[in-house]
């Protein structure tokens, strides 16, 4: 079984590192379903986005320190980890905040914010598809 997504589905994972095949997995693989405010593929990876994952399969350490930096085993913890490095790599994208909570008016936390960023100067935030899909298959999504 190959481990490269079909190049007639609109993405292709050319890459021999796995923590670059994920990252260009979840930049550039279609949205699980759509929620009329997805982040299209082209957006994630901007201008510079194929250039700049080239470079770290030349040269994977800047990710597999950033991975070391904060290990982790779950599966939407590592998604995370993995977007913020692209998030401070990619020039068109500025990470104004991770893991920021909400909290209702006496302070319980009601939610979470996994990214606020500026793509492109516009203010978005983004919930990774793959925590949801985690939380999903849990019975336990929360929007």
């Amino acid at each position: 079984m190959s481990t490269a997504a079909n190049p007639d589905r609109g993405f292709y994972l050319p890459y021999t590192q796995p923590a670059l095949r994920d990252l260009a997995f979840l930049l550039t693989a279609p949205a699980p379903w759509d929620s009329g405010c997805n982040l299209s593929p082209q957006g994630l990876l901007g201008p510079d986005g194929p250039a700049l994952l080239a470079a770290l399969e030349q040269d994977p350490a800047p990710l597999y320190a950033w991975l070391a930096d904060q290990p982790c085993r779950r599966l939407g913890h590592y998604a995370e980890r993995l977007l913020a490095f692209w998030f401070h790599l990619a020039p068109h994208i500025e990470l104004v905040a991770a893991n920021l909570p909400l909290r209702d008016a006496s302070g319980r936390t009601i939610g979470e914010f996994d990214f606020l960023i500026r793509l492109d100067g516009e203010h978005c935030t983004w919930k990774p598809p793959a925590n949801s899909i985690c939380n999903w298959a849990r019975g336990r999504t929360v929007w």
